[in-house]
């Protein structure tokens, strides 16, 4: 090994120190690859791909004590199985709506940091002995195997088969703060849903709002009196079921932008908003569509005539209202540098597509997106006319 070459285990071969490197590098590139594509990969649902990636490098991980030295095999094996385990944090934890969350940013970045160490521990490599840079990727492994294992930790702290929803004697005293890091972590852009919402409140006064899909983003209830909140996420359930914790959270964000009636209402369904909820047709006044699926799909039956569907394009959903009879366009809320401003004018210049004819239902299905309009807004509101 100090003269230079090092030998693997099974095949009789030679390779220059800087293989080493070369490896090193090639696999932090590869990761940073996979980290700046994985939006791009989730808008097209190219879900079985990214596991059958994660798959591969696992395979390679197996097979590396076959190929290298012991002391390399070690590396190797830290930084192989610390990329791998990032990568599992991203695609395959997100919800099965491939909702983009803070953890999913959070792994990308991860990865990135990955990568670029990487190529500096391959470049160091190259011009230095394996001796020399094992204690070095050693410390740079332990640090980011703990990195990961602190990522998307679970933050309820009571047992969910025992506590109860509003029970403060089963929820620990340190619930509030778990509550508050949670949501902190999704909340990337503070308060900016909340800025959505008060936009959307000049246009429609709902007295019930429904938000399949909500994972933690309690924002409609600083603005709403009535939020009802879906999701399948056994943490978002967590979080929801602390619910003294919850309910101080919004009251400081109520506080704070001035809302002005003590009494609301959170309720949360652990539910698949694709599958019947315990709510009744034609009950709520305000249905939310946000970066969650075909809601209005599903939800609409939920919706009383004269309500209202707030939806962005993400996922397709607003074109997907638009294949619905019973919805008009009402409005559209635009945003600026973080501001949203609501606007009921030339409505008939929204909706347009770029190129095309507008898609139908099974065209949605199949690309899982929306499509391109000449205008794009943050958000339509959807008028419901008819039951």
């Amino acid at each position: 090994m100090d003269s230079g070459f090092w030998q693997p285990l099974l095949i009789d071969l030679e390779l220059p120190l800087a293989g080493i490197g070369y490896v090193s590098a090639v696999a932090a590139a590869v990761g940073m690859a996979i980290s700046l594509l994985i939006p791009a990969l989730h808008r097209h649902d190219f879900r079985h791909l990214l596991t059958a990636g994660i798959v591969a490098k696992m395979i390679i991980l197996v097979l590396l004590p076959l190929l290298y030295g012991p002391r390399y095999l070690i590396v190797s094996a830290m930084f192989i199985g610390v990329e791998a385990t990032a990568t599992f944090e991203g695609p395959l934890r997100l919800p099965s709506h491939l909702r983009a969350t803070a953890v999913s940013v959070k792994s990308m970045i991860f990865k990135l940091i990955m990568g670029v160490g990487g190529l500096a521990l391959g470049a160091l490599a190259d011009h230095t002995t394996l001796r020399t840079v094992f204690p070095v990727v050693a410390l740079f492994g332990i640090g980011a195997t703990w990195a990961v294992l602190r990522l998307d930790r679970p933050t309820a702290t009571d047992d969910p088969d025992t506590s109860q929803p509003g029970d403060t004697a089963s929820e620990p005293r340190k619930a509030s703060h778990d509550v508050n890091s949670f949501y902190a972590n999704y909340d990337i852009h503070p308060d900016h849903r909340i800025h959505l919402f008060q936009a959307a409140a000049e246009l429609v006064t709902p007295s019930v709002v429904l938000y399949p899909g909500s994972y933690v983003d309690i924002a409609p209830s600083v603005v709403f009196d009535d939020a009802r909140y879906v999701d399948t996420d056994t943490n978002v359930a967590q979080f929801f079921k602390q619910h003294d914790a919850v309910r101080r959270l919004v009251e400081s964000k109520r506080a704070t932008f001035g809302t002005t009636t003590e009494s609301f209402s959170i309720r949360f369904h652990h539910k698949d908003y694709r599958r019947s909820l315990d709510i009744d047709d034609n009950s709520v006044d305000l249905l939310i569509s946000l970066y969650a699926g075909f809601i209005s799909e599903h939800c609409t039956r939920y919706l009383a005539p004269g309500g209202h569907l707030l939806v962005n394009n993400s996922h397709g959903d607003a074109s997907m209202a638009t294949t619905n009879p019973a919805y008009r366009l009402a409005g559209a809320i635009n945003s600026r540098s973080g501001t949203y401003r609501p606007s009921t004018a030339k409505l008939d210049t929204y909706l347009i597509p770029k190129r095309g004819e507008p898609p139908t239902i099974d065209e949605l299905h199949t690309i899982k997106r929306g499509i391109a309009y000449t205008k794009s807004p943050y958000s339509y509101l959807f008028q419901k006319t008819s039951a």
